[in-house]
């Protein structure tokens, strides 16, 4: 049990304390000192690094504090929270990646990479699309099965997204996973500014994703609901490469 909660942070003082305050509920720091033989200025200190990290309350009675303890079960709360804060820390270390390479190698020219996680990271995104892409260019789509994305993205899609893009007057190109949903698109896709091409799953197997290629950007999505993410990476190497891609399977089709 000491060596779980050493790995939780804490040390062999405030372990002594935090075990001894448990069966008491609540206690002065005098009293914990007095049980534990530390002395009461070392207590009452990591009485205070306890309240801190989380483990134990405060509450001033007169010119002395009395300390409660937690429920044990909030343990599994802080090291959930502890999980989303290194999640989100590793999400702003992906997106500063590239450039804290360039710094450490300046004559290199990495690519711009942007990072979006989960289904609302994939929302902002389409977005970004719209604001990097202008009236110029077209965006080439490569589209898995509408059928096969969930209802909350699909609905974002035609709602959000299509209506935004159409405003600005950008078009677009695609190729479509052959289903109930792309052939709808196709009928209408003067009103949508669209061009699509329907594609059979063998000729390019997408499975929950999507690709979009415009100006110097990529586009790239994975819908999995148990990991959705999506990645814009402006390289211009990288852009022509699946450009080139994208245009011969459209020339093909």
């Amino acid at each position: 049990m000491k060596e779980v909660l050493k790995k939780l942070g804490l040390n062999n003082t405030e372990i002594k304390l935090y075990l001894t305050l448990l069966p008491l509920n609540y206690s002065p720091s005098s009293n914990l000192a007095q049980r534990t033989g530390l002395n009461r200025a070392t207590a009452g200190q990591a009485c205070q690094k306890l309240v801190k990290k989380g483990f134990i309350t405060a509450m001033q009675k007169g010119n002395a504090f009395i300390y409660s303890v937690e429920p044990p079960d909030k343990l599994m709360f802080m090291l959930d929270e502890k999980s989303r804060e290194i999640e989100e820390q590793k999400d702003s270390v992906g997106r500063i990646l590239g450039n804290l390479e360039a710094l450490m190698n300046p004559e290199t020219i990495l690519p711009k990479v942007k990072f979006y996680k989960g289904m609302e990271g994939i929302k902002r995104s389409y977005s970004d699309i719209l604001n990097h892409c202008n009236r110029k260019e077209n965006i080439n789509s490569i589209f898995c099965s509408a059928e096969t994305v969930c209802e909350e993205l699909h609905d974002y899609f035609l709602n959000t997204y299509l209506p935004a893009r159409i405003q600005k007057g950008i078009k677009s190109r695609n190729l479509a996973l052959k289903c109930n949903t792309s052939l709808d698109y196709k009928k209408n896709h003067e009103k949508y500014l669209s061009e699509i091409k329907i594609i059979q799953k063998e000729d390019i197997p997408l499975n929950n994703s999507e690709v979009n290629i415009f100006g110097e950007f990529v586009h790239c999505m994975s819908f999995d609901e148990n990991g959705a993410f999506a990645i814009i990476l402006e390289d211009k190497h990288l852009s022509y490469i699946l450009g080139t891609v994208f245009e011969a399977f459209w020339n093909k089709c």
